[in-house]
């Protein structure tokens, strides 16, 4: 995998705390010195040195360090590859060279050498000569593997995960019922059944498709307040009548026939579990004897009812897709083998279908967590490839794996159901390639020979709701040589399931920081609430000590009660909870889990044994390992907390996918919050081979009519909601204008054209009247009471967006040679921009119905005419005037109203927007003691949480911040040009920020003088950047000490071209 550290060689801590925002350079100076130019960051498709590359044809890129050196510029390149660094250092015999190419290009550079084999390692540096001929430092020798290619390279198995219980659990299946007919009104069913002597104890398991409105035994409610009883994971109650002999079980379910999402049809399902008095567990399925009706009279849940009139209860029609109920403890899998021979080079990779962790000789394999990620596991399972020739010894070895249920197993998404992507069991892939030095070979597979399994202190592993582990369950020493596992089973070879594998080389997620404890209280005897004092997402490792049997449970949440108690509101469904069991070691024990993560700023502890330490605790922040890009330094403390509290947002949310929040029952990767954040999410890290990772999932859940999901992965298809499934361009575009990367375009463009055309085939008058999917419009907008209200026309919202990601895809088609589909859609554009003119601008400058988002989308898509402009952009400022400097804008008007106004002569209220502190604003979610961005403008009100806490989709707002606050962005792909163009307020004294571009490092800061402006602005070795610096006519313009006099002048900005290295500018009235 793929190391993680920005593009200057940066580690994660130096870029949020470097100092260097662009100091000035004096002319003098800057000519005198004549360092030596280099060439620096040799990166593989965005990646320093991947393991396990599965891209045939990787792109390469590189930048120029230069020292203060000015106006350096690549003129020539040359690329060498070869298969050791020997030969590449001796310039032979070379896998490719691509000879020295007349090019200031330094991205996007596409191998071209013979086909590559998996597995194969490349050694590859690259020469660059400046103007004048000469030559800079060549780049150290890096180096690409490549993954497994082909289907046939994995010749591994896969051994089902699960304890005997389990797989006959999981073999008896599932019974699904329901009545002849679906409707809206509820469904009663009956099912009789006979408990036998001697029952100790006694639970069902139902689950009631859509939900369970109530459950009777006898006529006695089983479920009570706070009870869970979503269907997808198979709730269970305690039955309070053990009597032996005839007993009724009654269901009420209701139906949801109004859900826009696909509607799957009525299912009921039911279980007892019965434990015996020799200890005995007895599964009873319900699956004959059923009766339904919809029309019950009074008391038709008691015993004695006569249903002898009711219908008989039929399978389901339609099976919902998932398994509620087969769950249970972790397994503990090993392999123990022998090598006679010393091992030269040595990878494991390595997939399953639930959580793994592979073990190596009693050592984790890898240094990432909760593999593999959140996918479309009917589409694809993510293996990673391991290093792990040091772990390998002469002799014994043992091969070892910890396998969980993960995303795979655990229940998923709003309707909560387990095993969404597939059916069980759990399993587990993998395949050992051992190289020697004598050139032979080792393979050890999952093919079930050898392979012993157990079950694990894991006894419960699930993503929403936590982890369980008992530590007296633990067999120490079980992944090394020398364990007795006589004891074990044999593992089962299970059935390879229809996905293919799919490398994956994006960094995975890791622990990157800890966070102590802030504040410890006890609202409670016995009960402490931690504050850490930041949202974050993680789980928290503990060292305790105490008797064995010891439970100690951890309960996460994001806010407190008045009272000091957690307040779960937020985390919905999701427990949240970890407990750990102590062995009782007097030496003291170390937890934290595997197998799930929460979000949380605080934490519940009960049952801790004996004086509680804060140094006890410590938080452990996860999150994808992607390079953090962008340190801002904005002199307000407000506008700082904004983009602080963005950063952790991201931080929080981006575990594999981008998720909507880490803490409910959702966690699931939403399109439109995506695309709208994108901007920011660029400039806060090094997105780019996370994008293209998430990407495979956006594809994978497009229907095969051409239709994008609102949230990938997800269990139904193509949903194709406006500014939804748009995603699957502005994500692309995105990484393509910021990286330079346009193998991002050629890996999506199949997928972004169906999809368009899919669009022009439902809408033939080029507006979007058909196929809108969910059609969440101007998402939570402020003036929305209920999902109901339409604050900005839908059909406004759908068509702005097509015309853009029309615009954006007919862009992309330029860039990558496809002139003739760029010219089809360049034409589409501008007859779906004419249509949008014609339906929603009128003649006065209004816009749709004239909210704040019509005129947003109108005039930053650029669908308003250019002498309705200022009009239009006069009805937004009035309106946001009208409501005390206050915005009204949803998910898809928010990322864009700072920069309509800015645009269109209206800079002073978007800072006031910025600054404003009253609800709806930024600055209110920071007044209520925000530490992350909210999902809900009025996330905490009155002390009342109304959604996530940490949901990054408003924080779209620090696009802005860096583009026109720091004065930081893009004219070409990749930053080979620049813009700075600061947007100085009266009411900032100045910003700075340093971004870490695929050229270099970019920095720009200015602040406000006495007399002026200052402006330092710090350019890469071979770019070039305009900087527009606020000038009236008249200002004096300085670089350094030097008047400048060559400029381009408008009313209000002074222009200034330049080329690489550093400069300090001044303006004065």
């Amino acid at each position: 995998m793929a190391a993680a550290r920005s593009r200057s060689g940066l580690d994660r801590r130096q870029v949020l705390t470097a100092a260097g925002l662009g100091a000035g350079v004096s002319a003098t100076a800057a000519q005198a010195a004549t360092p030596q130019v280099r060439v620096a960051a040799p990166r593989v498709d965005s990646l320093e040195n991947p393991l396990g590359l599965d891209n045939r044809r990787p792109r390469f890129s590189w930048t120029l360090e230069a020292g203060a050196a000015r106006d350096v510029k690549q003129t020539v390149y040359r690329v060498t590859v070869a298969s050791n660094p020997e030969a590449l250092r001796a310039g032979g015999p070379l896998l490719w060279d691509s000879g020295k190419i007349a090019s200031d290009r330094s991205l996007d550079i596409a191998y071209e050498g013979p086909p590559l084999a998996s597995g194969q390692r490349c050694w590859w540096r690259v020469e660059a000569w400046v103007q004048d001929d000469r030559p800079a430092r060549p780049s150290a020798p890096a180096w690409w593997e490549m993954a497994l290619l082909d289907p046939d390279d994995w010749t591994a198995g896969w051994l089902e995960a699960e304890p005997e219980a389990m797989r006959q659990e999981r073999l008896e299946g599932v019974h699904w019922v329901w009545g002849e007919t679906d409707d809206a009104g509820p469904r009663r069913f009956r099912w009789r059944f006979e408990l036998p002597e001697g029952v100790k104890a006694a639970r069902v398991t139902v689950s009631a498709k859509d939900s369970l409105a109530g459950l009777w035994l006898d006529g006695v409610s089983l479920i009570r307040p706070g009870d869970r009883t979503a269907w997808g994971q198979g709730p269970s109650f305690a039955l309070p009548d053990l009597s032996p002999g005839a007993h009724v079980l009654a269901v009420e379910v209701g139906l949801r026939l109004d859900e826009p999402r696909p509607v799957i049809g009525g299912a009921l399902a039911a279980m007892l579990r019965l434990t015996l008095a020799d200890g005995r567990e007895v599964r009873v399925h319900a699956k004959d004897g059923w009766r339904t009706t919809l029309d019950a009279p009074e008391a038709w849940q008691a015993r004695a009812h006569d249903d002898s009139a009711w219908s008989k209860a039929r399978p389901a029609r339609i099976v919902p897709p998932c398994h509620p109920w087969v769950t249970g403890p972790a397994v503990q899998l090993r392999r123990a083998f022998r090598l006679d021979k010393p091992v030269a080079r040595a990878r494991l990779y390595a997939t399953a279908l639930g959580g793994y962790e592979a073990r190596l000789n009693g050592r984790k394999v890898g240094d990432g967590v909760l593999a593999p990620e959140s996918t479309d596991f009917r589409t694809r399972a993510l293996y990673r490839t391991y290093e792990v020739t040091g772990l390998l010894r002469t002799g014994d070895n043992v091969l070892g794996a910890i396998v969980g249920d993960g995303w795979f197993a655990s229940p998923f998404g709003f309707l909560d159901m387990r095993y969404a992507f597939g059916p069980p069991p759990r399993r587990f892939s993998a395949l050992l390639d051992v190289e020697h030095k004598d050139g032979t070979r080792t393979r050890i597979e999952t093919d079930g020979q050898g392979w012993r399994l157990a079950a694990s202190p894991v006894v419960l592993s699930e993503i929403y709701d936590g982890e369980t582990y008992d530590a007296r369950l633990e067999q120490a020493g079980w992944d090394a040589p020398g364990f007795d596992d006589e004891g074990w089973s044999a593992a089962r070879l299970g059935e390879t399931p229809p996905c293919r594998l799919a490398a994956h080389v994006a960094p995975p997620i890791r622990p990157i920081q800890t966070v102590k404890i802030r504040k410890v209280s006890e609202p409670a005897p016995g009960v402490r609430i931690l504050d850490f004092g930041q949202n974050v997402a993680g789980w928290c490792r503990i060292k305790v000590k105490g008797p064995a049997g010891t439970a100690v449970t951890l309960r996460f949440a994001e806010a407190l009660r008045p009272d000091g108690t957690l307040n779960t509101t937020s985390n919905r469904r999701a427990l949240q909870t970890d407990t750990y069991i102590l062995r009782g070691d007097p030496a003291g024990e170390t937890f934290e889990p595997r197998f799930t993560f929460h979000g949380f700023r605080y934490v519940e502890v009960t049952g801790w044994p004996g004086a509680f330490s804060a140094e006890a605790v410590e938080g452990v922040v996860l999150h994808s390992d992607a390079a953090l890009s962008g340190a801002a330094r904005i002199d307000h403390p407000l506008i700082q907390a904004i983009w602080r509290n963005t950063l952790w947002s991201q931080r929080g949310n981006f575990l594999g996918v981008p998720t909507d929040c880490p803490q409910r029952d959702e966690r699931m990767g939403w399109t439109g919050d995506a695309q709208i954040f994108w901007d920011a999410a660029a400039f806060n890290m090094d997105v780019d081979a996370f994008t293209r990772r998430f990407m495979g999932d956006i594809r994978a859940g497009q229907s095969a009519t051409g239709e994008m999901p609102d949230t990938a992965p997800f269990w139904a298809l193509g949903q194709n909601t406006p500014g939804w499934a748009d995603a699957a361009v502005i994500l692309p575009w995105t990484v393509w204008r910021r990286y330079g990367d346009t193998a991002v375009i050629d890996e999506n463009w199949a997928a972004m054209d169906r999809w368009s055309r899919r669009l022009l085939e439902t809408n033939p008058d080029h507006v979007w009247r058909n196929g809108r999917g969910m059609d969440y419009g101007d998402w939570l907008s402020v003036d929305a009471r209920s999902r109901a209200d339409v604050t900005t026309p839908k059909t406004l919202v759908s068509t702005a967006y097509w015309a853009w990601s029309t615009d954006l895809l007919a862009q992309m088609a330029q860039a990558s040679g496809r002139t003739a589909d760029a010219a089809r859609l360049e034409a589409l554009h501008a007859a779906i921009k004419e249509a949008f003119v014609r339906e929603f601008v009128r003649p006065d400058g209004g816009v749709g119905n004239d909210s704040q988002t019509s005129h947003i989308l109108a005039l930053r898509f650029g669908l308003v005419p250019p002498a309705l402009r200022a009009a239009s952009a006069g009805r937004l400022a009035a309106d946001i005037r009208r409501r005390g400097t206050k915005l009204s804008t949803g998910f898809i008007g928010t990322p864009y109203i700072l920069d309509a106004l800015a645009d269109h002569g209206h800079a002073d209220l978007a800072y006031g927007l910025l600054l404003q502190t009253d609800l709806p604003s930024w600055g209110y979610q920071v007044r209520q003691g925000a530490t992350t961005v909210f999902e809900r403008w009025d996330g905490i009100k009155d002390g009342v949480v109304t959604g996530s806490l940490n949901h990054y989709a408003f924080g779209a707002v620090c696009g802005f911040l860096w583009r026109r606050v720091i004065g930081i962005d893009a004219l070409e792909p990749g930053f080979k040009t620049i813009a700075f163009r600061p947007l100085v307020d009266p009411r900032l004294p100045g910003a700075a920020g340093t971004y870490e571009s695929a050229m270099g490092r970019i920095a720009c800061a200015w602040r406000r003088t006495g007399d002026g402006l200052a402006v330092d602005v710090t350019v890469p070795a071979n770019a070039t950047a305009r900087v527009h610096l606020p000038a009236l006519p008249g200002a004096t313009v300085r670089e350094g000490r030097r008047a400048i006099t060559s400029l381009q002048r408008t009313e209000t900005e002074a222009i200034v071209q330049v080329g690489s290295g550093s400069y300090a500018f001044t303006v004065t009235a």
